[in-house]
């Protein structure tokens, strides 16, 4: 297919007016990838089950009252924050690692959003696990624990104000080029934002220098440490939900092998597939090439680690290489 790939070119050049030649095949292979896209989820909706229709409630009696508000469903709250959507976040001054905005304007009820969402592998004990987060935060902020650290008694005393969940558009972080230039990435849940951090000594991976992970969602929340000697202030914490990867071990990478390292998803199964990190620890974005050739995984049911529409997994990812100059 690749070697074809000239013949849609030429297609597209003879279909321009010759001036702009380059802007005007890109707007045609634009449009065009997006007809196919919508045909991809005309196809898909096609092949979903028609829902069984809904008998008709019984007539009202007179002795019957009348029920308020309206019967639309509640819009699905998502971990990310719609596009159309607006949320301040100002200049991120050069001397802060990571720029998150602490707006409350997307918020959702903790224990509601995950009752909404029950049997989705990607929530499975997110409360015990975020709550193990925070408490390593709050005790010792300035190095990360290993996610068991604490008794289930221990992380009851750490509240959540209101059981509140703020979710974000976009994390910024900062990070110093090769060269000893700043840069700057910006990574936003919605379109695959992947990031790496310095690998912990005790890592099943510890022999590569870095971990990876695809954010799903930004967040902060207001806590409260509920122990004698504790402020009784809250006070709001910012971390990230991710979703794992791991080398894939039956392939061989780096510089003296000449190629890239391979990674892939944990699996849902395991208890590490997703988790929360310190927007201080990442390093910064990372370019994942999916591994076309081994295809995708096989289809599973919807979550909120995919995008809307989205049933698979590539099998493997590529993690690419370069050094901006």
């Amino acid at each position: 297919q690749c070697e074809q790939e000239h013949k849609e070119v030429k297609a597209f050049y003879q279909r321009t007016n010759k001036n702009d030649a380059v802007g005007q095949i890109t707007q045609l292979e634009r449009r065009e990838a997006a007809l196919q896209k919508l045909t991809r989820q005309k196809n898909e909706a096609a092949r979903i089950p028609p829902i069984a229709t809904v008998e008709e409630p019984a007539p009202e009696t007179s002795g019957q009252k009348r029920k308020r508000g309206s019967q639309t469903p509640a819009k699905e709250i998502l971990p990310t924050v719609d596009f159309v959507e607006s949320e301040s976040l100002p200049y991120t001054p050069p001397e802060v690692h990571f720029h998150i905005s602490m707006s409350r304007n997307f918020h959702c009820n903790i224990p509601m959003w995950l009752n909404d969402h029950a049997g989705d592998p990607a929530v499975a004990d997110f409360l015990p696990k975020l709550r193990e987060h925070l408490l390593s935060r709050v005790l010792h902020p300035t190095w990360s624990g290993n996610g068991r650290e604490y008794t289930p008694e221990e992380r009851a005393k750490l509240l959540i104000v209101n059981n509140r969940l703020y979710r974000h558009k976009v994390l910024r972080i900062n990070y110093t080029s090769y060269d000893l230039r700043r840069g700057q990435d910006s990574m936003n849940p919605r379109t695959h934002a992947d990031i790496m951090m310095l690998a912990p000594e005790d890592s099943a991976d510890a022999d590569h220098t870095f971990t990876y992970a695809r954010v799903i969602g930004v967040f902060h929340v207001d806590v409260i440490h509920n122990v004698v000697g504790a402020s009784p202030t809250a006070v709001p914490i910012p971390f990230l939900w991710v979703r794992n990867f791991r080398l894939d071990r039956s392939f061989k990478g780096g510089f003296r092998k000449r190629r890239l390292h391979r990674i892939e998803f944990v699996p849902e199964s395991d208890p590490d597939a997703f988790g929360f990190i310190n927007p201080d620890e990442v390093i910064r974005g990372c370019h994942l090439v999916p591994a076309f050739a081994h295809g995708p995984s096989e289809r599973v049911p919807q979550s909120l680690a995919r995008h809307k529409g989205e049933f698979d997994d590539w099998k493997y990812h590529y993690v690419n290489l370069y050094v901006a100059f």
